[in-house]
C-alpha cells in the first residue's frame, strides 16, 4: 500500500480520536535572515518547522474551527482575515467608511490604539474555553488540547543540530494578517 492510500487515515484517525502523533509537535528552529548584515544574530528571525503532515493536519483543524466559527456567528462579518479579506482590507474599509461621513458632511473623531502587545498572544487555556464556549465538537476540542501539549524542540543551523529539549509552550502568536501562528516557548 503506498503512503498516498494511507495518508489520510492517519489524519483522520487524528482527528476523530483527538490524538497527535509526538512527531508531529517536534519542530527544527532554524535562523532565517531577515535583512542586514548577516554577522549581526538580530537579523534573525527563528522559524519552527514543523512536519508536513503537522501542517496538513493544522490547516484542516483551521478549517473546521473557521467553519464552525463563521456558521456559528462565532466571526462576525466586519472582521478581518476571514471570509476572504485580508489584514489590508481592514484599512480600506476604513477609509471608506470614513470618507462616506466626509463626504456626508458629518463630523469624524478618529482614536489610534496599539493593542498589538495586549494582544499578542493567547493563553491555552483561555483559547480552549473560548472554543468551547462556542460549541466546537468535543473531538476537535480535544485534538486541538493534545496539539498544544508535550513538544520538544531543537536548534538547526548548517546542518548541524542540538539535542530535543522540552519545549513548555504556553501561548500562540498569533499574526492577524497571515495564517501563520508562532509557538511561544
Amino acid at each position: 500500500m503506498s503512503l498516498g492510500n494511507r495518508s489520510p487515515s492517519i489524519y483522520q484517525q487524528s482527528g476523530f480520536t483527538g490524538e497527535v502523533p509526538d512527531n508531529w509537535k517536534l519542530p527544527s528552529v532554524t535562523p532565517i535572515h531577515k535583512s542586514g548584515r548577516k554577522e549581526d544574530p538580530g537579523n534573525y528571525s527563528p522559524v519552527g518547522l514543523t512536519s508536513v503532515p503537522s501542517k496538513i493536519m493544522e490547516q484542516i483543524i483551521l478549517s473546521a474551527i473557521t467553519w464552525h466559527l463563521q456558521d456559528g456567528q462565532g466571526i462576525r462579518p466586519s472582521q478581518h482575515r476571514f471570509r476572504g479579506r485580508s489584514c489590508l482590507t481592514n484599512p480600506v474599509s476604513f477609509y471608506d467608511q470614513v470618507t462616506l461621513l466626509v463626504d456626508a458632511g458629518r463630523a469624524v473623531d478618529v482614536v489610534y490604539l496599539d493593542f498589538s502587545k495586549a494582544f499578542d498572544t493567547v493563553s491555552h487555556s483561555t483559547l480552549l474555553d473560548k472554543l468551547a464556549a462556542h460549541g466546537l465538537d468535543r473531538s476537535t476540542l480535544c485534538w486541538v488540547r493534545n496539539w498544544l501539549h508535550g513538544w520538544a524542540q531543537r536548534v538547526e543551523v548548517s546542518g548541524a543540530a542540538s539535542s530535543w529539549g522540552q519545549a513548555p509552550v504556553v501561548s500562540l502568536r498569533v499574526c492577524a494578517g497571515a495564517s501563520s501562528v508562532q509557538y511561544s516557548y
